[in-house]
């Protein structure tokens, strides 16, 4: 299995997963024409997808959905408040449901509820043998069902949003625009990241990718200095990179 990384963050967010002959887009939150040059750097184009994933309704998540649809014609898995929210009609969608795992040729899918302000969003684990590869990002808060979810992973991108105090000092987000940031269904801090990796930092935890960074908020260094910093108290270090904002990752490859 390998993975990689269209966009991540508020101006988009798409990432690709492999296994064998299947090919999964995870979120669409990229215009067409933008998702298909990023794709094809990676030597893939949307004829090649054999399922597509979505988190939830928001729309740096699924601005290109529809336009992706059309030219694939493959039907979004989605939950049915996902589907509610974007008007999706009952032949439109492959309903899933939190914890109801199911198999894509070989590829072992499993949907998570994760605290955000959305309608019923999920997130992403999925595993081929040995290897599992988490999503979780857009979380406003950990709690001990993530914590359970992701100690199981071999690969974890994780949303590191924002730096408190440069959150705090930004003098263009009104109050509310930090509360909702800040709140239990908004998105985590660098440190609440790390926190949550000191939680499931074991040796069968192999790559954590920083993603979902704010671009006015954050800077690539913080997140990693205090992820490195957690994983080192613990005694075990994974490999640790950074996801900039637009900046996509290359594949990266899962034993």
């Amino acid at each position: 299995m390998r993975f990689a990384i269209l966009a991540s963050g508020s101006k988009g967010n798409a990432a690709l997963v492999e296994h064998g002959d299947q090919l999964l887009l995870i979120d669409c939150g990229l215009r067409f024409k933008t998702l298909r040059e990023r794709m094809a750097e990676l030597g893939a184009a949307p004829a090649d997808l054999t399922a597509v994933l979505i988190t939830h309704e928001h729309r740096d998540h699924v601005v290109g959905l529809a336009a992706m649809a059309r030219h694939t014609g493959l039907r979004p898995h989605m939950t049915r408040g996902t589907a509610h929210q974007l008007n999706f009609l009952a032949d439109d969608f492959i309903p899933l449901a939190a914890d109801g795992e199911f198999e894509l040729g070989g590829l072992r899918v499993r949907p998570y509820t994760i605290p955000h302000d959305a309608r019923e969003p999920v997130h992403y684990q999925l595993a081929a043998g040995d290897a599992v590869l988490s999503f979780a990002t857009d979380i406003g808060r950990s709690n001990d069902y993530l914590l359970e979810v992701l100690g199981r992973s071999s690969a974890l991108v994780l949303e590191s949003n924002y730096d408190p105090l440069m959150l705090a000092g930004n003098p263009s987000y009104p109050a509310s625009l930090k509360n909702r940031i800040q709140g239990g269904r908004g998105h985590l801090s660098n440190d609440e990241a790390a926190a949550l990796l000191a939680a499931i930092n074991r040796p069968a935890l192999l790559t954590v990718v920083a993603a979902h960074l704010s671009d006015n908020n954050n800077r690539p260094e913080l997140p990693l200095r205090l992820l490195q910093e957690s994983a080192g108290r613990s005694g075990h270090m994974p490999a640790i990179s950074v996801c900039p904002q637009g900046v996509p990752l290359p594949w990266t490859e899962l034993p």
